[in-house]
């Protein structure tokens, strides 16, 4: 049975060509949702752009505020859609008649009641684009209403000879007909490790497949029975294979930084599936992020190391050692060697204070020696926090059972609803079942920023600056950490920043200057040892130099982010939720915390 390629790299800012495989041709369909931050991206790379119906009001509405240093009309002509279709009852008449003067093709089609735009669309490209190889991009196909999802979904079915992905800002849909073998690349940059493999039409009598966390071996899919909704890659190092005995689909779900739609192409990650000539096709789900590739996790390991015991640090290359110390700059003393195991926490500041946790990580005239204290030895809910990681067996499922079931929106951000800013990776978060863990994360957050000048870092707790963390669970020990970001938004300008981030980069007042270099914080908690209570190392806070030239600019920082500076917190292992310190006011800094 012939395989069949597939790729996402049409998110890359220029795609590869894959050995031995032709290159595809792409089309792209703008529904009527919410316009793609990367709809830019998928533009430049399609030979045809299609609007279904009020897909063009989306195109003439929210393309300009994309590029808001740009005048609306300039950015209007440039993304003139080739042809609009549909049954023209939801495009504004003033927005016809600027892209019909514009010379845009219209296809009125009220007359077919039967079939959806979507359908419609697809069918015209297939018309117009005879090429065995043509890929149909559709963006916003995902998250608005049930009815129209599915319907999007059976576009798919109906049209299961044609490759078409369904997008939307954080997942991916396609088909994998029942015609053909399948081969899945991963683009480690950009998708995964969550992933569902749906049944579509018929039940699976026999599914297996490897290079997942939890493989099936000969398991029956169908719905009403089991379902694989989420499933998990195994770090992309692996050839993995699908077999599956029906037609499946396949999705992923993705998250582009900042709007840029920038993101690196991994060429050694692949999937595979394949499907037996049986009745049903399958259905994939993809979650898609930025992640890491081999030499990026091999570094970030390796900088672990040297944080961590004696014994590890010693068995790093010595040369490699030397250039990873040159980039550090520690925001609390580092001296691992003055520790020796403690079967106990170290006696520290939380010991001889009656005070309690929760007062003494709020104390804003907090000494020196207590803040290194509470970095070095945390108070005992981080410490069984960081103990759980290990134990666990490095399972994120552990951390997340730690977190309060309750869900509390995120707010307004200074004024980040108004501008549609969405600053969180969910419109919602949640908190810490245990009070003291909130308070320490806030605590982090604020001493960065207040010893940041230190070390020649200067940042502000604002939605544009210092807001979020990365808490992940190091791949090889377990260690729990997190990976800050701060100059989150630098200000669009050009000459020196001419990059557009989307609607949350509008308003930023974050100069692009040295200290971008040191935009990247990392923070290790203690390290537990494996036996009961005994601790190999104390905690870490320090930031990562990127400066051009350095061993972390050159084989940690990504060719496509080099100009924003920018470490992956895959890189470092398994992300577990992100930290979000939100300035809401006068809100006490304990409800400041938002964790997604």
């Amino acid at each position: 049975m012939e395989i069949m390629t597939h790729t996402s790299s049409f998110l890359l800012p220029s795609i590869p060509t894959i050995e031995n495989k032709p290159a595809l041709t792409y089309a792209l369909v703008v529904l009527n949702q919410r316009l793609l931050r990367f709809t830019p991206l998928l533009w430049k790379h399609a030979q045809l752009r299609v609007c279904a119906d009020g897909g063009a009001n989306r195109i003439y509405d929210e393309m300009p505020d994309l590029f808001p240093n740009e005048d609306p009309l300039v950015v209007r002509n440039r993304y003139r859609p080739d042809v609009i279709k549909g049954d023209m009852d939801s495009i504004r008449t003033e927005v016809l008649a600027f892209y019909k003067d514009l010379g845009t093709e219209t296809v009125d089609e009220s007359h077919d009641q039967d079939t959806t735009d979507l359908h419609k669309c697809i069918a015209y490209i297939q018309d117009i684009l005879e090429n065995p190889n043509l890929c149909i991009l559709v963006a916003g196909a995902l998250g608005g209403r049930f009815d129209h999802e599915i319907g999007n979904i059976n576009v798919l079915c109906r049209f299961s000879n044609i490759r078409i992905v369904l997008l939307s800002e954080d997942s991916l849909i396609q088909l994998l007909p029942k015609s053909h073998h399948h081969e899945i690349h991963i683009l480690s940059s950009v998708e995964g490790p969550d992933c569902g493999l749906i049944p579509i039409g018929m039940p699976s009598a026999s599914t297996t497949t490897t290079g997942l966390k939890w493989n099936l071996n000969n398991t029956e899919m169908r719905f009403g029975g089991l379902q694989h909704l989420y499933l998990n890659i195994i770090k992309f190092l692996i050839p993995s294979i699908l077999w599956i005995d029906k037609n499946a689909s396949w999705g992923l779900c993705r998250h582009i930084p900042g709007g840029c739609g920038q993101t690196l192409y991994d060429g050694t990650c692949l999937y595979g599936v394949t499907l037996a000539e049986k009745e049903s096709d399958f259905y994939f789900t993809w979650r898609i992020h930025l992640s890491v590739t081999n030499s990026n996790s091999s570094l970030a390991a390796d900088l672990l190391s040297l944080l961590g015991t004696k014994e590890q640090a010693s068995k790093l290359n010595s040369k490699e050692a030397s250039q990873l110390k040159s980039c550090l700059k520690f925001l609390v003393p580092f001296t691992p060697n003055s520790y020796e195991k403690h079967s106990i926490r170290r006696k520290g500041i939380l010991d001889n204070d009656r005070r309690s946790t929760v007062e003494i990580l709020s104390n804003q005239n907090r000494c020196v020696q207590k803040e290194n204290e509470l970095i070095w030895w945390p108070p005992p809910p981080v410490l069984e926090l960081a103990r759980l990681a290990i134990d666990s067996g490095g399972d994120p499922a552990a951390i997340h059972r730690t977190l309060d079931p309750t869900v509390i929106p995120v707010p307004d951000i200074e004024g980040s609803k108004k501008q549609r800013c969405q600053l969180t990776r969910t419109p919602y978060g949640r908190r810490f079942i245990n009070e003291e863990l909130n308070s320490y994360l806030a605590f982090l957050f604020q001493l960065i920023a207040a010893r940041g000048p230190a070390v020649g870092l200067n940042v502000s707790l604002s939605r544009f600056d210092f807001f979020h963390g990365h808490l992940f669970i190091a791949t090889d020990s377990g260690r729990l950490g997190i990976l800050f970001h701060a100059k989150e938004y630098p200000a669009y300008e050009k000459g020196v920043f001419p990059y557009n981030m989307g609607y949350c980069q509008r308003g930023s007042n974050v100069a692009y200057d040295n200290m971008m270099n040191l935009r990247n914080i990392l923070w290790l908690a203690p390290m537990p040892g494996n036996a009961t209570k005994v601790w190999e190392a104390p905690g870490v806070l320090v930031v990562l130099d990127a400066r051009p030239g350095g061993i972390i600019y050159k084989d940690l920082i990504p060719d496509y982010v080099k100009y924003a500076r920018t470490i992956y917190e895959d890189d470092f292992g398994d992300v577990v939720v992100d930290v979000n310190y939100l300035n809401v006011g006068d809100i006490a800094a304990d409800h400041r915390i938002f964790i997604c």
